[in-house]
């Protein structure tokens, strides 16, 4: 086994370690009794705490050096090689960062979290500042022992986006404005009510058939693909999932991003889509009469593809054989 392969199975038991984290954060936010966030901050900190001594120990350091030597003379470019500058990058960053830093922090975070649920529920949001300020001075103090050129953001940011600084994103969004505050002012001048829903589109059902006949063929999906636009589809498959099911993986994949939402709010809105889709005068969500249902309430993602999959080579086969 390669050096660069011992360094990638290290990580790999972080990554687990990450994950239950990750899995006890998710629990918090949408199954959790609210009695239950000052015990589940205690678990978090636990978590965090042998997550950073199984990263920042003597065994990742010996290991970063062996896969260091190893991919020296590889493409600068190449997967490994940015793979070990990144891990080399993180790993002196976190070994900056006070064990007792990441307790306190893990440990605020979910009681924080309740507490702003709360304070949004009941319009009090003064309940929620003092939580807010310990965020913040956290924060800060995670950012001093990072350390930083020109602002504290540098230091926090480089978590979630290697490359960014405060006065990069100032330049971005400066730049954005530019061309949005024109045309928001416009809007605004703009006495007259819309025709029609801003978003709404027409898109000719004879050009959406067009492509989808283009050789070699295509894969298409929309709401009324099976029902209007390609009622003679050789497959259709009416995907769904309940929509407790499809607001716990929103939230994952807005986590997974380093952001935060609320499932209660997600729900919401996907219930409101539903309704809205379902309801619609013209090309309401429906499944086709010969769609095939493929509900991955209980699947995850590997497992729904290949469902689909058995089903249009099922499909392939009939037809060949006929």
């Amino acid at each position: 086994m390669s050096a660069y392969d011992d360094l990638q199975n290290h990580i790999a038991r972080l990554n687990d370690i990450l994950n239950v984290l990750n899995i006890l954060k998710w629990d918090s936010r949408t199954q959790m009794p609210p009695g239950g966030s000052e015990t589940r901050g205690y678990q978090l900190a636990t978590l965090s705490g042998l997550a950073r001594e199984h990263f920042t120990g003597d065994a990742t350091a010996r290991l970063l050096d062996a896969a260091e030597a190893e991919v020296a003379s590889e493409d600068p470019d190449s997967y490994r090689v940015r793979a070990v500058q990144q891990t080399r990058q993180y790993y002196e960053i976190v070994r900056r960062i006070p064990a007792d830093l990441l307790s306190r922090r893990a440990t605020l975070a979910p009681v924080s979290e309740q507490v702003w649920h709360e304070a949004k529920q009941n319009n009090d949001f003064a309940r929620f500042a003092p939580y807010l300020q310990k965020m913040l001075d956290l924060a800060k103090e995670q950012a001093d022992a990072i350390g930083y050129e020109e602002h504290p953001f540098d230091a926090l940011v480089f978590e979630y986006e290697p490359s960014m600084t405060a006065s990069k994103l100032r330049a971005l969004f400066a730049e954005r404005k530019a061309g949005l505050l024109p045309r928001l002012a416009r809007i605004v001048r703009h006495d007259r009510p819309l025709e029609k829903d801003l978003w709404a589109q027409e898109y000719p059902v004879d050009k959406q058939r067009a492509f989808a006949r283009t050789p070699p063929g295509a894969v298409l999906d929309g709401r009324d693909i099976g029902t209007v636009v390609c009622p003679d589809a050789d497959v259709k498959l009416y995907v769904t999932a309940t929509a407790e099911v499809r607001a716990r993986r929103r939230l994952a994949e807005i986590e997974a991003r380093g952001g935060a939402a609320e499932f209660g709010q997600i729900l919401a809105d996907i219930e409101r889509r539903d309704a809205r889709d379902m309801g619609r005068a013209d090309s309401p969500l429906l499944p086709a009469s010969d769609a095939h249902l493929l509900d991955t309430s209980e699947m995850d993602i590997e497992t729904a593809f290949q469902t689909a999959r058995a089903l249009v080579e099922q499909v392939a086969a009939t037809r060949n054989k006929g």
